[in-house]
């Protein structure tokens, strides 16, 4: 399945939401979830991230399942199921359509970022930053809305 050819509600959860929670698998099994800030370009997710768990399992085992989501009550609870392939990059190695990815990420939290809390978090991070490309393969949509 190419991205184009994703369903119309989980292209639009991935437009207009800004959490994903991306799951990977580690290298002894062990099931991973983390949530990520992300920009969807149309063909791929794109994460900023530092090196942490999410990444280390992405190179061992890149095929990934994240789930876009919103909504409190029945009613209103819909998600993305998206399934594909992650790789890392480095920032300098990265193409320039993730680099683009990650710039968009960054302009739309850009008021977060300079935030007292954020930056005392950013002084205290010592891990190298990491660009994460996902192609999605298959997806799925569910809602509890009555469509």
């Amino acid at each position: 399945m190419s991205a184009r050819e994703l369903p119309e509600h989980v292209r639009r959860l991935l437009e207009e939401e800004w959490f994903v929670r991306v799951a990977t698998v580690s290298a002894t099994g062990r099931p991973n979830v983390a949530p990520f800030w992300f920009h969807w370009d149309g063909e791929r997710v794109v994460l900023d991230t530092l090196e942490n768990t999410t990444v280390a399992n992405i190179r061992h085992e890149p095929r990934v399942t994240l789930v876009a989501d919103r909504g409190r009550l029945f009613h209103e609870l819909e998600n993305a199921i998206v399934e594909g392939h992650a790789r890392a990059y480095a920032p300098g190695e990265a193409p320039r359509e993730v680099v683009a990815g990650v710039e968009a990420i960054r302009a739309q939290h850009a008021e977060e970022l300079v935030t007292p809390a954020f930056e005392a978090y950013a002084a205290r991070e010592t891990r190298a930053s990491v660009y994460v490309e996902i192609v999605p393969e298959r997806a799925r949509y569910w809602s509890g809305r009555k469509e």
